[in-house]
């Protein structure tokens, strides 16, 4: 509690009435303050610790807890008072007394509610909250995606997969299932990117051994064949493996060579 709370409730002679009083005077006290968090670094990792909020509450919850007690300990004597041969007017008198105490009840079990929404509150998110890890892999997918190599993409998503398996097993740890279901998805969809460029690495791998091995076989044929046969040969690979021949100028002149020999 503050300096100015904890005076107050240093005075002599306070009922139980003013010192609850004086507890909701901090509680209000507290909802006007902010109390930031910082790590190590410095970051603000909380806006808010609610940690004025969560000692007035606690001081008002003993106080409500204790009345609340002695409420309930009050009725049951009633009731059973209420058993017993009375005068009419002391049967009215304890009637109106039980019903007071029923409300009075009914509203201290509503503050007490309150009172532990409050002590289990979460400290606020920051307000400016520093970056992630993620936050930073995520600028260097960007980066990777400007480059025509599918090699940096997938050792990025790869690294991201790691940490968001990381992140499963602690959400998997806690009691809130919401967590879950938001890290399971992640990790499910950077499974599948890097599946899929998996897939697409592998295709482009195929393609180029393809490619090189067309080349070492007309590269025989224009120096075994001559020019003419090569030159039919050459239009019909060019479209057949979808691109054209990376030796083109290399196989033209072994070509003309082989046709002067």
């Amino acid at each position: 509690l503050p300096a100015q709370i904890q005076a107050m409730l240093a005075a002599p002679g306070l009922t139980k009435t003013q010192q609850l009083a004086i507890g909701e005077l901090a509680g209000t006290l507290a909802s006007g303050t902010k109390q930031p968090i910082y790590d190590a670094l410095g970051n603000e990792v909380s806006a808010d610790s609610h940690a004025d909020d969560i000692a007035a509450a606690k001081f008002q919850k003993e106080i409500i807890a204790a009345r609340k007690k002695a409420i309930e300990k009050r009725l049951r004597q009633i009731k059973k008072r209420l058993q017993e041969a009375l005068s009419p007017k002391e049967q009215s008198r304890l009637l109106a007394e039980q019903g007071r105490l029923i409300g009075e009840l009914g509203s201290a079990k509503t503050t007490l509610a309150g009172l532990n929404e409050t002590i289990n509150q979460a400290p606020d998110e920051p307000a400016n909250p520093p970056p992630t890890a993620m936050d930073y892999m995520n600028r260097d997918l960007a980066l990777a995606e400007l480059t025509p190599d599918l090699a940096d993409d997938r050792a990025v998503r790869e690294r991201m997969l790691k940490v968001a398996e990381e992140q499963l097993t602690a959400a998997l740890a806690t009691a809130d299932p919401r967590d879950d279901i938001e890290a399971a998805q992640q990790v499910k969809a950077l499974r599948e990117a890097v599946n899929g460029l998996n897939e697409v690495l592998q295709q482009r791998e195929a393609f180029e051994k393809e490619r090189l091995e067309v080349d070492k076989r007309l590269m025989h044929l224009a120096e075994s064949q001559g020019p003419a046969l090569f030159a039919a040969v050459l239009s019909w690979v060019d479209g057949a493996i979808g691109g054209p021949l990376q030796n083109r100028d290399r196989l033209a002149t072994a070509g003309s060579s082989a046709a002067y020999q």
